[in-house]
């Protein structure tokens, strides 16, 4: 129809179109999608796969999260991956999350945290946290355990949340 096309109004860039808004372009080197994008597959197949062919020792695929906000604020996400399923009832939940968030966007001074978060109980619960100061598990008290295996100890370092003290071997 007359506002859904595609078109090259631009010297080797192809514009999509979709009720008079662009969609998505392709140039030589880019597709940029200017809306949601889902991938769907049927089977165990790999719905994503970011490639690089350098040959450099320090270069890998890279995956940028980039907020290009004109307006940062502290606490702000950067960027946010959710792994969200079904329960037996038929309801989408959020089995764990990890994000990134700006903690101070004053220019000189900018800091950033990481954080974990899983559910527990039909709760999401903040299991770790790290900044530039410190990594914190449990967070909010949680009653949510930590602890490091050996070869021959599987509860070589536990801190018992519950119990409140530190186990070693």
């Amino acid at each position: 129809d007359a506002d859904t096309s595609i078109t090259a109004d631009t010297d080797d860039q192809i514009d999509f179109k979709a009720g008079g808004t662009d969609i998505m372009s392709l140039t030589a080197t880019t597709a940029q999608i200017n809306d949601g994008l889902t991938v769907t597959v049927s089977d165990e197949s790999d719905a994503l796969t970011v490639v690089s062919t350098d040959d450099g020792v320090n270069n890998a695929p890279f995956l940028k999260m980039y907020r290009n906000s004109s307006s940062p604020a502290d606490g702000d996400y950067v960027g946010l991956i959710k792994y969200v399923m079904r329960n037996d009832n038929s309801q989408d939940f959020i089995a764990a999350q990890h994000y990134g968030y700006n903690l101070d966007v004053s220019d000189g001074t900018e800091d950033g945290g990481f954080a974990i978060d899983v559910m527990k109980a039909g709760t999401v619960r903040s299991i770790l946290t790290a900044t530039g100061d410190e990594i914190v598990f449990n967070n909010g008290s949680q009653d949510i355990d930590f602890r490091v295996e050996s070869d021959g100890n599987a509860n070589m370092f536990k801190v018992d949340a519950g119990a409140e003290h530190v186990n070693i071997g």
